[in-house]
């Protein structure tokens, strides 16, 4: 029920009461580049999971998620770099139908604790769309429950790969944000006309202040409206300072939201490799280790194009990975060892839609294929391991985001999924409608 809502305010967003793009300036040709870009953020989530198949009863489970997440970025014609920690902590609360025929208890409580580190890099050649970089990631993860069954799980990650490739995705947000101000300045008389000069230069202002935030609040916010006031006042636009000027330019400052409209296409290619350390703790059955070692080279493409009519964007991309994966297994108390390799593709799809009513809120729609094919084996596939087995997901995803002011952002979000696995050959469908709130730091 509450999807259909959604679908119905997704069409609405397709009609012309949405605030259209002034014609004067093309949002898709801003290029904002900075030195460094920080950003630190808390996150909460309340969820309600629904799953659902004819081979077993439905459960629901309700989960409560927070995270942190710091990130550092740098943008310039030849270098783009990032880096970025994020810290997880997720409960879940299983609730079951006591008619069903395996004996468990009627509410399972879980937990997991995760730290998640990754870094990339892009260089491009000067004078040039074609690149080469890097990435990496470590994550480290311990999960657990308190039925009676007692079960943990430690789980230790490392994720580089090496690649190449041509094209940029750019992003429009300061540009965008400047705009709404330009046009609301308009709207109360506090400058006659404008060019799509101005908003470069407003822009251009507003990107070089976000990236030398500083840590004393108060002070930074003096610093921001004299910049933005400074601004305009040596465009010529306006002669004198007034109110509404003020008004206006704190106003959007402090309420209007970054959306990142990603502009540009972008071609990737190159090889990647992942090695996964896992120690399984379970009073019911047996203690494992197990590492897995994987190995391969990928494909991706995206393309992203903003909307004139109203603000918004939409982009499609998918992506391509052949790995050959090793696992080796030994099972602690019996004293057995099983060691597997086989090759695998993963093949995906997506499309992305976001629409911007006004400057206040953000709606999204994503669609998403992903595709898991078994493709040699040396042994066989392993039934402990669903990821080994062919399967395919359609998930569509549709978020509304409410932007209090700058630093909190409400969002409400419902995704309904499809997965199809060839063995057992079964069709399940699950849903999730959650509430999340993101305070912005800085």
């Amino acid at each position: 029920m509450f999807f259909k809502y959604f679908v119905c305010l997704a069409l609405l967003a397709c009609t012309s009461a949405l605030l259209a793009q002034n014609d004067l300036y093309d949002l898709s040709q801003y290029k904002a580049r900075y030195e460094r870009r920080p950003g630190l953020s808390l996150d909460s989530r309340a969820s309600i999971i629904g799953f659902y198949d004819r081979t077993r009863r439905p459960n629901n489970d309700f989960g409560i998620l927070s995270w942190g997440n710091g990130f550092l970025n740098r943008l310039t014609d030849t270098v783009i770099a990032t880096n970025s920690i994020r810290s997880t902590l997720s409960l879940n609360v299983d609730s079951r139908n006591n008619s069903s025929p395996v004996q468990l208890p009627s509410t399972e409580t879980t937990y997991s604790l995760e730290v998640d580190l990754s870094m990339s890099r892009l260089f491009y050649k000067p004078g040039s769309n074609k690149f080469w970089g890097w990435s990496g990631g470590l994550d480290a993860t311990q999960q657990g429950n308190n039925t009676p069954d007692d079960f943990a799980a430690s789980r230790l990650s490392l994720t580089p790969s090496l690649f190449r490739g041509m094209g940029r995705i750019e992003f429009a947000e300061d540009a965008l944000l400047a705009t709404w101000i330009m046009q609301d300045l308009k709207a109360a008389g506090v400058v006659n006309t404008y060019a799509s000069e101005n908003i470069d230069q407003l822009a251009q202002t507003i990107t070089d202040i976000i990236g030398n935030r500083v840590f004393d609040f108060r002070r930074r916010r003096i610093y921001e409206l004299k910049q933005l006031n400074q601004t305009l006042l040596e465009s010529g636009l306006i002669e004198t300072e007034s109110f509404d000027l003020f008004a206006i330019l704190n106003d959007n400052w402090a309420f209007a939201n970054r959306a990142t409209l990603r502009h540009g296409s972008q071609f990737t290619y190159g090889i990647q490799g992942a090695a996964m350390g896992q120690l399984l703790r379970d009073d019911e059955l047996n203690n494992i280790r197990r590492v897995d070692l994987s190995g391969g080279a990928f494909l991706e493409y995206e393309r992203h194009r903003i909307v004139p009519q109203n603000n918004g964007s939409h982009g499609f991309g998918g992506r391509l990975d052949i790995l050959h994966i090793f696992e080796g297994t030994q099972v602690i108390d019996n004293d057995f060892d099983i060691d597997r390799e086989w090759w695998q593709a993963y093949f995906s799809l997506f499309y992305r839609r976001v629409w911007l009513p006004n400057s206040r809120s953000q709606l999204i729609l994503t669609n998403q294929l992903l595709i898991n094919e078994w493709l040699s084996s040396s042994v066989g596939p392993n039934p402990g391991t669903s990821t080994q087995f062919n399967s395919s997901r359609l998930r569509s995803t549709l978020s509304i985001n409410y932007f209090l002011n700058y630093n909190w952002t409400m969002t409400l979000l419902a995704n309904l999924t499809a997965n199809h696995s060839q063995n057992p050959n079964r069709w399940t469908l699950s849903h999730n409608i959650s509430l999340r709130t993101t305070y912005f730091i800085f």
